[in-house]
């Protein structure tokens, strides 16, 4: 007579999970063989933890091979179950299977994570070449004897350096001005926007408007000229006060367009680029700071220039730096100083820790605000991309947990993680302006527990105290998507992977984390499926 077997005996509708979170997990299985008419008439089921028996179902006649609930004793956080299973036929012969799965913390609050912390880098990073909503401020001031001058917005854009990357087949110098005329009454902002489409010239001006803001008596005076793009648009404020927009057919006020493609469902024009001054032929043009801050609340500067502290300003052309303020003079036509504001690569985070003789079960919990992507001892944690993926970060995150028993060995190890903006501040959809909304920087949380033959545990949690941090790694930008993609440095790619995990160059890895815990407090939960076993993967 044909033998029958079982196949796909899941709990939770998953192969060997290590994140069950419910108390009651379900059993399903499948019956496998060539015998016609094969159906179930009773199985068996019991749970073990180690040696101890928690629940055996006894004998139960029933055809039921899916949604089997646990109905033993109650099952603990972060424990590791062992299933087995009986089937019979209906002539009575008997098939067997087994499984096992893990636990997960079973708890949504921080307070499961036994002290571990939020880290984060202590300041934003910065691709210009990639930022489509930002803020770009400038205090400054056209002094006497002097007509015209202003910020400079979108300069230098690779794209359309290139005529093979934009659709206009262009390929040379580009910039936008933002430029204050404070020789006639009323003063004007005047728009140019040079090198993004054919038309475009220095010479006449996209835009011009009236500023009411600027009078006889403060017209030399320094003012805050600040421009809030949102891809493809801007509004213009000198003072907090817009003095820049358009008129829609509603006759509403809408911010205006500079992308000559369209405002919207189309390539993204200006990114924020290089940023600088600039100043009319025989104009000067004095400023105190230049600041690009994101839009959204709470604005956080991404970059500030001072006379102070000029950054890449220090050696723009044409530019120069007094006390107090930088200043710009236009020779016979107009002159401009600009400069890339990027600066830090996506942080990467590293703890070396030790593990002793008799390591019986590693496992690492791990989430992030944003995206991670982590190895241990030079292997990889998962396959897996954009993890722990889109959350409604200030209500509900989810996280992992990764088995790395196989990955340790007794003595020095290393984990470390590379995070990047992810959902938490980079784009949501994409319509541009959903960006930005749930905070500034990525930070991690994680920890992980070692439990030993002679029934010891440690747990290694993140805390900035004794995790290092570098902010001079290989990818200086990654996106969440298809939306924004990433951004290596291609001189630093070969050392990258050594840098991230040894202790080759101390001084890339420094200790300066974003102190304290972000404002919100998410609940924490594993979702079933995202645990991984780690000796299972391509390493």
């Amino acid at each position: 007579m044909a033998e029958f077997f079982l196949d796909k005996f899941q709990v939770e509708y998953q192969t060997q999970p290590l994140d069950v979170e419910t108390s009651h997990p379900r059993f399903s299985w499948q019956l496998a063989g060539d015998q016609p008419g094969l159906a179930q008439s009773a199985y068996q089921i019991r749970v073990h933890e180690k040696e101890t028996l928690l629940w055996d179902s006894g004998k139960v006649s029933s055809s039921q091979t899916t949604q089997i609930a646990y109905l033993g004793q109650p099952l603990s956080p972060c424990t590791d179950y062992q299933v087995s299973l009986t089937v019979w036929d209906l002539s009575g012969k008997t098939a067997s299977a087994s499984t096992r799965f893990g636990t997960s913390l079973m708890n949504d609050s921080i307070d499961a994570w036994e002290g571990a912390q939020w880290i984060g880098p202590a300041q934003c990073s910065l691709y210009a070449f990639t930022k489509e909503v930002f803020s770009v401020e400038g205090e400054l001031r056209i002094p006497p004897g002097s007509s015209q001058g202003g910020l400079l917005l979108g300069g230098k854009d690779p794209r359309l350096l290139d005529a093979n990357k934009n659709l206009f087949g262009l390929a040379g110098e580009n910039y936008i001005t933002y430029e204050l005329d404070v020789s006639v009454t009323p003063a004007l902002l005047r728009i140019y926007r040079v090198g993004y489409a054919p038309e475009d010239t220095a010479k006449v001006p996209l835009a011009e408007h009236p500023v009411l803001g600027i009078t006889e008596a403060n017209r030399h005076d320094f003012h805050t000229l600040r421009i809030d793009v949102v891809g493809h648009q801007a509004f213009a404020y000198l003072d907090g006060v817009c003095i820049d927009w358009e008129v829609d057919s509603r006759g509403e006020n809408i911010p205006r367009q500079l992308n000559p493609l369209g405002r919207f469902d189309v390539l993204a024009f200006p990114m924020l680029c290089q940023v600088g001054l600039a100043a009319k032929a025989d104009s000067t043009v004095e400023c105190r700071r230049i600041t690009v801050r994101n839009l959204r609340a709470p604005k956080a500067v991404l970059f500030e220039a001072t006379p102070e502290h000029p950054g890449p300003f220090q050696t723009a052309e044409k530019l120069s730096v007094g006390q107090g303020a930088f200043s710009l003079t236009g020779t016979k036509r107009r002159t401009l100083a600009m400069a890339d504001p990027s600066h830090h690569s996506m942080p990467l985070l590293r703890r070396r820790f030790s593990v002793k003789e008799g390591l019986m079960k590693a496992r690492l919990f791990i989430t992030a605000r944003g995206i991670y992507q982590g190895q241990v001892n030079g292997h990889p944690l998962s396959e897996d991309w954009f993890l722990p993926g889109a959350n409604q970060f200030d209500k509900h995150l989810d996280y992992q947990i990764y088995d790395l028993t196989p990955q340790l060995f007794p003595g020095e190890n290393a984990v470390a993680l590379g995070l990047a903006s992810g959902w938490w501040s980079d784009a949501q959809t994409y319509v541009i302006q959903n960006h930005n909304y749930f905070g500034d920087r990525p930070s991690l949380l994680a920890k992980l527990v070692l439990e030993y033959a002679d029934g010891s545990r440690e747990v290694v949690v993140t805390n900035p105290d004794s995790w290092r941090l570098s902010a001079r790694g290989p990818v200086i930008y990654a996106g969440k998507n298809n939306l924004t993609g990433a951004a290596w440095q291609s001189m630093t790619t070969a050392t990258g992977k050594r840098l991230l995990f040894w202790n080759r160059c101390p001084s890339r890895w420094k200790t300066k984390f974003q102190a304290g815990l972000p404002p919100i407090t998410p609940s924490l939960s594993s979702p079933l499926g995202t645990a991984h076993r780690c000796g299972q993967c391509r390493c």
